[in-house]
């Protein structure tokens, strides 16, 4: 049997507090609560934070993350890996 819901809410206590987070059915990240900041993920390489609108793209090539570009406001800013 399969399902397309996703998994229970797994919390963890950290030193700024609680966060909790949301897995699918192949556990991959849906979503993470910290803070009162709720950011939703799609596919591993979108985030979006749901109260601010921040969102964050992720470029990957070869299996690893090449380049992340974050927008606030509507204003963009894309940044390289430090290697």
């Amino acid at each position: 049997m399969t399902t397309d819901a996703p998994s229970p809410r797994v919390g963890t206590r950290t030193a700024h507090g609680v966060e909790t987070y949301t897995y699918d059915a192949d556990g991959s990240r849906v979503s993470r609560v910290a803070g009162g900041i709720t950011t939703l993920y799609f596919g591993g390489v979108f985030e979006q934070e749901k109260e601010t609108g921040t969102t964050r793209s992720q470029y990957t090539f070869g299996g690893g993350v090449i380049a992340q570009r974050e927008t606030k406001g509507g204003k963009g800013d894309a940044r390289l890996p430090a290697w």
